[in-house]
C-alpha cells in the first residue's frame, strides 16, 4: 500500500502483540503447545484474544513493515489473523479447522448452513473468528470498514529450504506456485469476470505455472539454469493481483527461513551466494 500517515509507532503496534502490553481476553481450558488462529472457541482450546493487533497494523503500518519476535511467540498466528480480517478473498485452505456446525445458532440453523454457497459461507466462517473479540466488541466501526475489504497476498517461506541448492530453489518455487495456484482456483471458484485491464496478466500467470510444472520435471541438478523462473513466477502474481484488483497487502511470514537454510547449508560458496542473489532479486520484486 502506499505511504499514509502513522497515527501510532511500530512501538505501539508490538505492545498490542505482547500480552501484556494490551487488553486480551482468554477463553477454553485445554491447554496445548500449539494454537492456531483458525482453532475456533466451541473446540475447548485455551486462546488469548490478540485481536487488537489487526488494528494497530493498520495504524502502525506504513508502505514497508517487519514485526520481529522471538520464536513461539505468536508471529503466524497474527499473521494469519491480519489475513483472515482484511483479505477479501476467500482463503478456503485456511478455513479448514472451522466445522460447519460451528456456524448453528438460534437464528441459522444446520439446513440454512448447507445450502450456502461457498463465498456465504467462507464469510460466516471468518465472522465466527472474530465473534466477541475485543476487536468487534471495542471497535465496531473499524471492523465493518476493513473487514474482508482488502486483496492480500500471504506468503509463507516456511519450507524454502534443502539438502542442495537444486533442492532450495525447488522448494521456493513450489511455495510460490502454490500461491499462484490458489488465485488461479479462487476464481474460478468464485465465476469472478476478469477485468479487460488484467487479462492478459492472468493468461501470463497462468503460462508461468505451467512453466513451473514443467520445470518440476529436471532434476535438482538442472534448477540452477532455471533460477529466474521462481523471480518471474512472482511477478506474474502480483501483476494479475494489481491489475485485476488494485493495491493489495503483502504478508510474508517465515521470511528468515530460506537466508537461515542457506547460512547452515553445506554447500558451494558459490552456489550459497547463488540462492542469496535469487532470494535478493526476489525480495526487491516484493518489497519495491
Amino acid at each position: 500500500l502506499a505511504s499514509k500517515s502513522l497515527p501510532c509507532t511500530p512501538e505501539k503496534l508490538l505492545e498490542t502483540l505482547r500480552p501484556s502490553g494490551s487488553p486480551t481476553r482468554v477463553s477454553g481450558t485445554k491447554v496445548v503447545s500449539d494454537v492456531n488462529f483458525t482453532d475456533v472457541d466451541c473446540a475447548g482450546l485455551c486462546k488469548v484474544d490478540k485481536s487488537l493487533v489487526c488494528k494497530g497494523f493498520w495504524e502502525a503500518i506504513g508502505k514497508v513493515g517487519r514485526i520481529c519476535l522471538p520464536r513461539r511467540s505468536g508471529k503466524t498466528y497474527n499473521l494469519t489473523q491480519l489475513l483472515l480480517f482484511f483479505s477479501s478473498s476467500l482463503e478456503l485452505g485456511k478455513l479448514e479447522n472451522i466445522p460447519n456446525s460451528a456456524l448453528s445458532s438460534d437464528d441459522l440453523g444446520a439446513q440454512a448452513v448447507s445450502e450456502m454457497d461457498v463465498a456465504s459461507l467462507c464469510r460466516k466462517k471468518r465472522e465466527c473468528l472474530f465473534k466477541d473479540s475485543l476487536l468487534l466488541t471495542k471497535y465496531p466501526g473499524f471492523f465493518k470498514d476493513h473487514f474482508m475489504k482488502y486483496p492480500v497476498l500471504y506468503i509463507s517461506l516456511s519450507k524454502c529450504q534443502g539438502a542442495s541448492f537444486g533442492i532450495f530453489l525447488k522448494s521456493l518455487g513450489n511455495t510460490l506456485a502454490g500461491v499462484a495456484q490458489k488465485w488461479v482456483e479462487e476464481m474460478e471458484i468464485t465465476h469472478a469476470q476478469v477485468l479487460d485491464r488484467a487479462r492478459y496478466s492472468f493468461e501470463q500467470l497462468k503460462s508461468e505455472l505451467e512453466l513451473h510444472h514443467k520445470s518440476r520435471s529436471l532434476p535438482a541438478s538442472q534448477m540452477a539454469e532455471h533460477a529466474e523462473l521462481t523471480q518471474s513466477l512472482f511477478q506474474a502474481i502480483s501483476t494479475f493481483i494489481a491489475k485485476q484488483f488494485g493495491q493489495y497487502l503483502l504478508l510474508i511470514d517465515e521470511y528468515d527461513i530460506p537466508f537461515i537454510s542457506i547460512h547452515l547449508a553445506k554447500w558451494s560458496d558459490e552456489d550459497k551466494q547463488a540462492a542469496l542473489d535469487v532470494m535478493k532479486a526476489l525480495f526487491q520484486d516484493m518489497l519495491k
